[in-house]
């Protein structure tokens, strides 16, 4: 074999081996479409797309694998166009105000499919509605600096100011563990009223995260009235080997059961947050082999009142 094609097969097996992580910054474009279903032709039909920046992973920076797409966000973001009423998304918008949240957002390719599906809602909505509409607003939050940086870059790629004013994408610094203290409360002012549906893909990583986002989720998540679609947060996780253990957390955190009520929630909260929905998807892996499969897993959390 010649040398310079042995030294090309060494290359391109060492890029295979290194991954997407090691190609340097990627803009990545995802192509949406929703098809038309015979068994409901009035349903909207929309295309659009979403052009990504992915940062490469930093061996000084922890917090870089979040500047990665994930699959957990691909799998969100394809079930929510494929679904909008079913991920806290109206069929018709409106005049009531919509808050949308992302937990650990990463490079945003969730929320920002659901600030583009609320966009291309938005198309159909008469100028006397327009202005009538209360705020629809979509907060895509993450912790680390270079996150966010990166966050703030691709929603500017997407949404431009331009933007109907009907409509606010923004992103918001968010540590978990600190959130439930009222002095952190009182300087994240886009968080300071609760959200309608909250998503999170792929972010259960270290045994206190779930601990951490239900804490979260008891400021962050409405409670349920006659008047609303139900509060739900929308969680979706790879079943890692290496993760097994922060995976199982999920059961017990957001356990089916009534438990203990825990000493650091509200004491005017009469709610508990509950496993309302637990569903299995098996997923190609990205390697290409046939026979290789990544399993999810999709959980759908709610009020038990």
């Amino acid at each position: 074999m010649p040398q310079e094609t042995l030294l090309n097969s060494a290359a391109a097996l060492l890029a295979v081996c290194a991954g997407t992580a090691a190609a340097g910054i990627i803009t990545r474009t995802f192509i949406f479409e929703t098809e038309a279903k015979d068994d409901n032709p009035a349903l909207p039909l929309f295309s659009f797309s979403i052009y990504l920046t992915d940062v490469p992973l930093d061996n000084h920076d922890y917090g870089s694998v979040g500047a990665q797409t994930w699959g957990g966000a691909c799998i969100l973001a394809e079930m929510i166009v494929e679904a909008p009423t079913a991920f806290g998304i109206p069929e018709i918008i409106t005049s009531m105000p919509l808050r949308c949240l992302e937990l650990g957002a990463g490079t945003g390719l969730v929320s920002l499919t659901v600030g583009k599906i609320i966009q291309s809602k938005l198309a159909t909505v008469t100028p006397k509605l327009l202005g009538e509409l209360g705020r629809l607003e979509v907060v895509a939050t993450d912790y680390y600096p270079s996150v966010l940086a990166n966050l703030d870059t691709n929603i500017k790629a997407n949404f431009s100011s331009s933007t109907s004013n009907a409509i606010c994408i923004e992103s918001q610094a968010l540590d978990w563990s600190q959130f439930s203290s009222p002095e952190y409360l009182s300087q994240a002012i886009s968080l300071q009223l609760p959200f309608d549906v909250v998503y999170g893909a792929d972010i259960i990583y270290e045994d206190q995260h779930a601990e951490w986002i239900k804490l979260c989720l008891w400021k962050l998540l409405k409670k349920p009235t006659h008047m609303q679609r139900e509060p739900t947060f929308h969680l979706i996780i790879p079943l890692r080997q290496t993760h097994q253990a922060e995976s199982n957390t999920i059961e017990r955190v957001f356990c089916r059961e009534k438990s203990e009520p825990d000493i650091r929630r509200p004491k005017h909260d009469g709610g508990e947050l509950i496993i309302k929905h637990r569903e299995t998807i098996l997923c190609d892996a990205e390697t290409g082999n046939d026979n290789e499969r990544v399993e999810y897993l999709y959980y759908r959390i709610g009020w038990d009142i």
